[in-house]
């Protein structure tokens, strides 16, 4: 397997009482690993934000997680020219945000992010306001990651190694034995290390079951006494034994690959963070899970949906919200409030994208109007043709999707099977609200 195209993420921490020279040689592992997967091409999934230190309040004191640790490494590799931004397919960095984020970023590390930022080096996926939670920013950041990387940590590496697990994607703890910054969980990835040891087929697959007990051994640290270097050449190795389909990211490019833009605004009252986590879990049961990518933008302005439609190039397109009697789509302005689009604009907005849009799905009230104007141009649309309440919505999203996510036994149609699975979620719900959705198709 190629480390060339794969995302990635690096999780753990440290003990605030670990000795000073084990510390300083994690950093050293991190380093040495960032730069050397990103001179091979891959991208990373990091945290950003609060980085808390050995000594508190000592700028100059070794960092406990290693965040920005390898934040610093890319930024590195960037100004001196090692990489551009422009040899990779996507961002450098992706990360989910809270509405807290920007002020939890240290002074001396500001200068490291905006140039990151100005860059376009990190993609940040922000959590709905009022959702913070450590483990819901864990679970949308598996979805885009390939491969799991722990050092240290407790019990935030341990949920992280169990969602990648459930993905059947490979999770490579190390031995190195450091503790947790939080001082919590069993163990975090020394006692992970431990376990592959005995079935490392429960946490990585290869072909070849003879070469895997050396390429385990390959990833021992010895608790700091041996080169890192030498540690760094064992990760890569493991990496390049793994089956090609261990990875999401090791399909070869095709007209299956889907790509779904979820656009949120004006909630008011509507259930979104249900309507998105119902969508994520549908394609995350998906039989082609790893055909599916799913990015989200929320609280969009008519910007953001023109920049977020150009950057992302998706296939499908979801637009959940609220929609006017005369089919306009509520956005958002400059200052929050309700910003309406007519169907004329959003048309005109899609006939830019008919190349790779495929289908474009309106979970929003009274946007029939807009699912014909934009049929122009795109070949299936979705709209509502009478105000839709939140439970049909969400149903008829979850089963959408459940639809598209089935194994394609040659059918060619794919998305109106997917609409009629969704059209059967709100009728298996009892809800009277199953004619509302309708299927638009290009002439």
């Amino acid at each position: 397997m190629l480390v060339k195209g794969l995302r990635i993420h690096i999780a753990g921490s440290a003990n605030s009482s670990i000795d000073l020279n084990i510390l300083r040689y994690a950093h050293e592992l991190v380093a040495e690993l960032v730069k050397t997967l990103l001179i091979e091409g891959a991208m990373f999934i990091t945290g950003v934000g609060k980085e808390p230190l050995l000594i508190p309040d000592d700028c100059n004191s070794l960092p406990i997680i290693f965040d920005w640790t390898a934040l610093s490494v890319i930024h590195d590799c960037l100004q001196q020219g090692l990489v551009s931004t422009s040899d990779f397919p996507e961002r450098l960095v992706y990360t989910t945000g809270t509405s807290k984020t920007e002020s939890q970023i240290p002074d001396y590390r500001r200068d490291l992010w905006e140039f990151l930022q100005d860059k376009d080096a990190v993609e940040i996926n922000f959590l709905k306001v009022g959702l913070a939670s450590a483990a819901l920013r864990r679970e949308r950041q598996v979805p885009r990651g390939d491969i799991l990387i722990i050092i240290g940590g407790g019990e935030g590496v341990e949920h992280l190694a169990y969602l990648y697990m459930e993905d059947n994607k490979p999770v490579i703890p190390l031995d190195l034995q450091i503790g947790s910054s939080c001082n919590d969980g069993s163990g975090g990835g020394s006692r992970l290390a431990m376990e592959m040891r005995g079935e490392p087929h429960r946490f990585v697959h290869i072909s070849d079951a003879s070469v895997i007990g050396s390429l385990v051994a390959g990833l021992t640290t010895r608790q700091g006494k041996r080169p890192v270097k030498e540690v760094v050449r064992g990760i890569i190795k493991l990496i390049q034994a793994l089956d090609s389909h261990s990875t999401n990211k090791q399909i070869e490019p095709s007209t299956l690959m889907q790509k779904i833009l979820i656009l949120t605004a004006i909630p008011h009252g509507l259930r979104l963070d249900k309507e998105i986590r119902e969508i994520e879990e549908a394609i995350r049961r998906a039989t082609n899970r790893d055909l599916f990518e799913i990015r989200i933008r929320t609280a969009v302005r008519p910007q953001d949906i023109r920049r977020a439609i150009a950057e992302e190039q998706p296939q499908i397109v979801h637009f959940c919200g609220h929609g006017l009697s005369d089919g306009s789509l509520l956005l958002e302005d400059d200052g929050g409030n309700d910003k309406p689009v007519s169907p004329e604009g959003l048309a005109s907005l899609f006939k830019l994208h008919a190349d790779y849009v495929n289908c474009v799905l309106l979970n929003a009230c009274h946007s029939e109007k807009t699912a014909i104007a934009i049929s122009q141009y795109i070949n299936y649309v979705i709209g509502m043709n009478q105000p839709i309440e939140d439970k049909a919505a969400i149903a008829f999203a979850q089963g959408f999707y459940d639809g598209l996510g089935y194994k394609n036994s040659g059918e060619q149609d794919v998305f109106q099977r997917a609409f009629d699975e969704g059209m059967v979620a709100i009728q298996m719900e009892n809800i009277l609200q199953g004619s509302i959705p309708v299927l638009k198709k290009k002439l």
